[in-house]
């Protein structure tokens, strides 16, 4: 088959028809031989032709050489169309894969600066490796999302004093480098399952109270939610989804907040 007979075909630029053979050939799926048949065709083997067929058919077992240009012979085999589809469908399904590998990065970066008030970036290569990293040891968005709320409920009020002396905000430390760091992120994906460091990192009844109380000068619902969403992500979520009449009805709802607060159960 000829390479303009190929392109008609398969849709493919004459160009494309060359980058398959080549791409083909450095798989070892296809071998260029230099010995010329004619001064118009060069021979190309299939190699382990039967291994890429679905059926056994009997075009399956003719011929497995084909002339590259304006020959035809009753010994060769019209397969190239064939296998340069399967390159394009190959690619396709690289692609795909691609595309969700870089996906998760993204939206890990994106949860992590809407849950901790962040701004890092999805497209900076130094913060999707650190994931990728991470997926490659076959963790998921879920683990990441667990990681990253436990730690900013943990650290988002809390201070680390240094070996020397200075103390630093832990909330400066909500960042792809430190999160997702391999022996890291292996720990606080722990620390998150086993809920210790959950319960530790809780606040006392009467900081609660306070809180909630801080809440209620809020001007509206909105607000109320707004603010508790910026002090306890997990406060935050109790009172969204339990109590959407929190600031109309102030310190009624305390006691229902506290419960679910402290409590077992997962929000």
């Amino acid at each position: 088959m000829s390479l303009r007979n190929a392109s008609s075909d398969t849709g493919l630029s004459i160009q494309n028809i060359r980058s398959a053979i080549k791409t083909l050939c450095s798989f070892f799926m296809l071998e260029k031989s230099t010995q010329q048949v004619t001064q118009q065709a060069t021979v190309i083997t299939i190699c382990k032709y039967n291994e890429y067929q679905c059926e056994d058919t009997e075009a399956n077992t003719a011929s497995n050489t084909v002339p590259t240009q304006c020959q035809h012979s009753a010994n060769t085999v019209p397969t190239l169309d064939k296998n340069v589809k399967n390159v394009k469908n190959s690619k396709n399904v690289k692609n795909s894969a691609s595309e969700k590998i870089n996906s998760i990065p993204r939206k890990v970066i994106e949860h992590l600066n809407q849950t901790c008030g962040k701004s890092f970036s999805a497209k900076a290569e130094s913060n999707l490796k650190l994931i990728r990293a991470r997926m490659a040891e076959g963790r998921t968005f879920e683990d990441f999302k667990l990681v990253i709320e436990h730690k900013y409920r943990e650290w988002k009020d809390k201070i680390f004093t240094n070996k020397d002396g200075t103390e630093s905000k832990a909330n400066d430390y909500l960042r792809p480098a430190t999160l997702f760091n391999g022996e890291k992120f292996e720990n606080y994906l722990n620390e998150s399952r086993s809920g210790g460091a959950r319960a530790s990192s809780r606040l006392s009844k009467d900081a609660f109270a306070a809180l909630l109380r801080e809440a209620l000068k809020e001007t509206d619902q909105e607000a109320a939610e707004a603010f508790l969403k910026e002090k306890d992500l997990r406060i935050y979520r109790i009172v969204r989804q339990s109590t959407p009449f929190f600031h109309e009805n102030g310190e009624k709802y305390f006691g229902i907040i506290w419960s679910r607060y402290n409590g077992d159960e997962e929000i």
